[in-house]
């Protein structure tokens, strides 16, 4: 039997990481969790096979392979006016205070949505800041607030206070795969037919 994949995640994969791990059986999958940073070394150091990043765009003796895009939804509280629409455009959020992660811990992130706001008009509004997905979807249910999570993620909650809602003009972050650029992984076949990547 083949040795287990040794494979770095990142917050809110959500059903992506589901349909790898099934498309990998029945091989069996370590999944690590650490920083960007820290997974990236791992990499380059050969303690695990591969890990999923966003917003890299060069890591010196890793190869990045994107492998999907992720659009980004809007958080919104279930009884909010603009939670009606299917669609929200992102002008009509300019009053509302945005609760946004840090961006010392997730800059890419948080560039992105800052400058989709700008695109669309506006300076947001930021509120308090997002702190853990649990905590932040439990604030903006009871507050005038919004956020935003990746729409492969918000699929997999149950949150009957906030509403999920898809932008008029899409938000998308690129995920990528990053494998040592000489010595690519045994699985990296495997791995990247897991993700649907055609390359």
């Amino acid at each position: 039997t083949p040795r287990p994949i040794r494979l770095g995640t990142s917050d809110g994969l959500g059903e992506h990481l589901d349909r790898v791990l099934e498309r990998l059986a029945p091989i069996t999958v370590e999944l690590v969790s650490a920083s960007t940073a820290e997974r990236l070394d791992r990499v380059r150091g050969q303690d695990i096979d591969a890990t999923f990043v966003r917003g890299v765009t060069e890591s010196p003796g890793l190869r990045l392979i994107p492998v999907w895009q992720d659009q980004l939804t809007i958080v919104l509280p279930v009884n909010h006016p603009l939670a009606d629409a299917d669609e929200v455009d992102l002008i009509d959020l300019k009053d509302i205070p945005l609760r946004l992660a840090d961006r010392i811990r997730n800059a890419p992130l948080h560039d992105l949505v800052i400058k989709a706001c700008e695109e669309a008009g506006f300076e947001p509004v930021i509120g308090p800041v997002f702190t853990t997905m649990q905590n932040t979807l439990a604030t903006v249910g009871s507050t005038n607030t919004w956020t935003v999570i990746y729409e492969s993620h918000a699929n997999r909650l149950p949150a009957p206070r906030v509403a999920f809602r898809r932008t008029t003009t899409p938000i998308r972050m690129t995920t990528l795969l990053a494998v040592a650029e000489h010595n690519p992984p045994w699985c990296l076949e495997a791995l990247l037919r897991a993700c649907d990547h055609e390359g």
